[in-house]
């Protein structure tokens, strides 16, 4: 092979040239000796490290093109985590201020009661809309008990009934003839007891009411209500007179 090589081969017409022609043929002599199995041992472990070098360059030249790629990726995740962590950050802000917005929301009092003029009005604000025991101590409730025998509710129920003249829901012409009650406008819970919450004596979350309108709060029952008292006026009852 490179017999026939050699013999087809033009003469170099410089020294470099002449230098690669003899690459060349070395190049092609060894081949064939590889081919033939009768390559030295130098021969072959050179063309191995050959290999193993050319190898190495082309894994680095691939990781040099590769990098700024994967750089890029990194940055851009990166930025994304940062993204996600602001966002994060947003969102827990947000969820806090609406969680708040929604407790201060949900807190009845007595200045928005009385705003409302009509029973049926204060009532529908009262409204627990039907959710049965939710103000029940099950087996603590001697604890709703002692409470509500202390010195200090007993002090603050009266002021709250003159206050509220003795009306049901404090609506004028809704007067109460038998047992009055106190009504917490927020249900009170065993926490309420034991830390002594300001919903338990503050009258600005107690309206006075009776027996069967403090049911239908809790239990949702419309029918339990008292009925509109009448609208009197002058003779009334006597038709005939018109003075």
């Amino acid at each position: 092979m490179a017999k026939d090589k050699t013999e087809k081969m033009r003469p170099a017409i410089s020294p470099e040239a002449r230098e690669n022609q003899c690459i060349s043929l070395a190049m092609d002599l060894a081949e064939q000796q590889l081919r033939d199995g009768t390559a030295s041992s130098q021969l072959i472990t050179e063309f191995v490290k050959r290999g193993s070098t050319k190898a190495r360059l082309e894994r680095e030249k691939n990781k040099k093109s590769l990098w700024p790629q994967k750089q890029n990726q990194f940055n851009r995740q990166s930025e994304l985590r940062s993204y996600t962590q602001m966002l994060s950050m947003l969102c827990g802000d947000i969820v806090g201020k609406v969680n708040k917005m929604n407790k201060k929301t949900s807190i009845k009092t007595y200045s928005e009661l009385i705003s409302l003029l009509t029973f049926e009005e204060r009532f529908a604000y009262l409204q627990l809309n039907g959710v049965v025991g939710k103000d029940t101590f099950g087996f603590d409730r001697y604890m709703n008990q002692i409470f509500y025998r202390s010195k200090k509710w007993r002090s603050i129920r009266d002021q709250v009934i003159i206050r509220d003249n003795g009306c049901d829901l404090g609506v004028e012409g809704y007067d109460i003839y038998g047992n009055i009650l106190i009504h917490h406008i927020n249900p009170i819970t065993l926490k309420d007891i034991e830390r002594e919450s300001e919903f338990l004596l503050d009258p600005e979350y107690l309206i006075t009411t009776t027996h069967s309108t403090h049911n239908a709060i809790h239990y949702g029952d419309a029918s339990l209500l008292p009925a509109a008292p009448i609208k009197r006026s002058r003779n009334d009852t006597c038709p005939w007179r018109h003075d």
